[in-house]
């Protein structure tokens, strides 16, 4: 039977493993986070862009004007709500 020493070393061996682990995980998605707002800040130039495009050229189509305004913003809603549940 293991002694008392043996149980503790053996309990804050498993807890510094753990706390690595876990200081590792922080660090990956932290990086992956950097990454989704980088991506997410390349859809917001790309929208922006997109915008000053069609209200330069007014003689559009009201409806096709809607209709990327709905697609680029449910893109960036999408992405913006992931990162969201990614910090919760």
């Amino acid at each position: 039977m293991a002694n008392i020493r043996d149980l503790v070393r053996d309990e804050i061996d498993a807890f510094r493993a753990l706390r690595d682990e876990l200081r590792v995980q922080r660090e990956l998605g932290k990086a992956e986070l950097r990454d989704a707002a980088q991506e997410l800040e390349h859809r917001w130039r790309r929208l922006e862009s997109r915008l000053d495009g069609i209200r330069k050229d007014a003689s559009g189509d009201a409806e096709d004007l809607r209709e990327v305004v709905r697609l680029l913003s449910r893109e960036l809603r999408e992405t913006f709500e992931h990162l969201r549940s990614r910090l919760s």
